[in-house]
């Protein structure tokens, strides 16, 4: 069984998410109107094997969404990202760039982004650009 931890969700109280999601801190507004209807929480995940790899959220045995990418010396290269219609509009696709981004931090690599869809993104996060080659 998973490791847990409690976090506080402003606003509706104490709910158990799993540590792997990565969430610490949920900001929703009181309000006498609003419900809380969903709450989506995606762990990603990380494979890598002999210069290859990627990051990828699964379901199922199925990948509904993955960033590949290879490697070369300090330099993760981002060739491709693809994220399944059923979890479109849901900023998978920024997910998986940022824990990129991440991973290259703690890595001490650069990023080159080949991938249109990456690419774009690393260029709208100013705060992310101090990992790009």
């Amino acid at each position: 069984m998973p490791e847990r931890s409690n976090f506080e969700i402003s606003g509706f109280g104490d709910f158990e998410i799993c540590r792997k999601a990565n969430i610490k801190r949920i900001e929703i507004p009181k309000s006498q109107n609003q419900k809380l209807l969903f709450l989506f929480i995606m762990v990603i995940q990380h494979k890598q094997l002999q210069g290859k790899g990627m990051f990828y959220v699964g379901q199922d045995g199925a990948i509904l969404a993955e960033m590949v990418y290879s490697m070369a010396p300090n330099k993760m290269i981002i060739e491709h990202t693809e994220v399944d219609d059923s979890l479109s509009g849901k900023g998978v696709g920024k997910q998986l760039v940022q824990t990129a981004v991440e991973y290259a931090r703690t890595h001490n690599i650069k990023i080159v982004p080949l991938c249109p869809f990456a690419k774009s993104v690393l260029d709208k996060m100013e705060e992310w650009q101090d990992v790009l080659a």
